[in-house]
């Protein structure tokens, strides 16, 4: 009985837990190309670009295709930031636009990063990248 409580207790937890994980449907277009994406909306991720654009950090190989383009360069911005971890400078790339859970956001830039976040998502937006 004292097992089949924990077990059910666990349950719960884990479902609440879920619950306050942000899951978002994302598409990202440049130039006519898209890139589909599952992105989590992270409290902790503020990078803005240069002019207050929102910031996707998405895993390369999900957003190789918008790489791709012959005027790539025109479009590149330097990203710097600082974390727990460290800090450093990231690359990314100015998009169209991006759809949000079906809401459209323009000026959105997308810096890739090698990294697997190795979950159920590829992505990661500020909460208020959300909001238009």
């Amino acid at each position: 009985l004292v097992y089949a409580a924990a077990l059910l207790a666990k349950k719960r937890l884990a479902a609440g837990v879920i619950k306050k994980q942000r899951l978002c449907r994302l598409t990202v277009c440049r130039d006519g190309r898209k890139a589909e994406l599952c992105a989590l909306a992270d409290t902790g991720n503020e990078l803005k670009g240069k002019n207050h654009e929102s910031v996707i950090i998405a895993e390369r190989q999900a957003v190789s295709c918008l790489f791709e383009l012959e005027n790539a360069d025109t479009a590149i911005r330097l990203l710097p930031y600082k974390s727990i971890g460290g800090s450093g400078v990231l690359i990314g790339i100015v998009c169209d636009y991006a759809v949000i859970d079906g809401v459209k956001k323009e000026n959105v830039i997308v810096a890739p990063i090698d990294k697997c976040f190795g979950g159920s998502y590829n992505a990661l937006i500020n909460p208020e990248t959300e909001v238009i």
